[in-house]
């Protein structure tokens, strides 16, 4: 069995910048959007993908450990985990919608087509953010496991 060996460290850097800018794009775009600072949007950015990328991989992790179900059998569990993803995508989209319908007819109930509109826009920017918050969660993750292993002078 051939042992993978892990990825460089300017790799895993680049990663991790690059999931970084595109939260901080986000987040740009969502306090525009609503007008919030953008310190404050990125706080809640960095601290939603943090909570969500943490999830999948838990939920991913138990997916792959399953040993009382079935093959192709929906658990309980994985119910919950998309209870809780879907709970966070329709809170993002009546909060930007709620926002934009403030900001545009004065009103604190958006219409249907914007909330549609907006549903539709918040599910592009979640959909591409897989790839760059997956990376950066696995140069998280390496970067952790080099540094748990580096050797220190002391232990020379």
């Amino acid at each position: 069995m051939v042992k993978p060996s892990p990825p460089s460290l300017k790799r895993l850097w680049l990663q991790l910048a690059a999931g970084v800018m595109y939260l901080a794009f986000v987040s740009g775009f969502l306090s525009a959007v609503t007008d919030n600072p953008f310190w404050a949007v990125f706080v809640g950015v960095v601290t939603a993908a943090v909570f969500y990328v943490g999830l999948a991989l838990c939920w991913v992790t138990l997916w792959a450990r399953r040993e009382d179900s079935k093959v192709g059998q929906y658990t309980i569990g994985s119910f919950f985990f998309l209870t809780v993803f879907l709970a966070g995508f329709l809170s993002l989209t009546r909060w930007v919608a709620t926002a934009f319908a403030r900001e545009d007819l004065g009103s604190t109930t958006p219409t249907v087509g914007q909330f549609l509109a907006v549903a539709l826009v918040c599910s592009v920017f979640l959909t591409a953010s897989i790839p760059f918050m997956l990376r950066a969660a696995e140069s998280v993750i390496w970067l952790s496991v080099r540094f748990l292993r580096r050797k220190r002078k002391d232990d020379s």
